[in-house]
């Protein structure tokens, strides 16, 4: 259970099933490595929780988060300005592409209509 652990990044489950395997095998011929691997994930954790401390210091009064940005108004402005682009830029781009000759026939000067086809 303390390999598959181990080899899962499990640390502290790994950890603690070594001390078990150790507590049950007092005896065991690899108890040598398996306190090596102890030792080492002793570090690990404590590496990690020291990480993990610094980073939840870092958040505090100065700092913005994740949470700050999604309720600024600048980032709204900026959406907003994005999205109306986008709305003019597909307005512009479909109305200037249509086929001239898709447009209502006009009665010419004669008051006669003249349709061509084209292909």
């Amino acid at each position: 259970i303390g390999l598959v652990e181990d080899r899962l990044r499990h640390d502290r489950a790994a950890l603690e099933a070594f001390q078990g395997y150790l507590d049950a095998v007092p005896g065991a011929q690899n108890r040598a490595s398996v306190e090596d691997r102890i030792r080492l994930l002793r570090e690990e954790i404590a590496r990690d929780d020291a990480l993990s401390a610094a980073l939840a210091g870092s958040s505090g009064p100065g700092h913005d988060s994740g949470d700050d940005l999604l309720t600024s108004p600048i980032l709204w402005v900026i959406v907003g300005i994005v999205v109306v682009g986008a709305g003019v830029g597909i307005g512009l781009g479909v109305g200037l592409s249509q086929d001239p000759g898709t447009a209502a026939p006009t009665p010419g000067p004669s008051g006669v209509v003249v349709s061509a086809l084209r292909f």
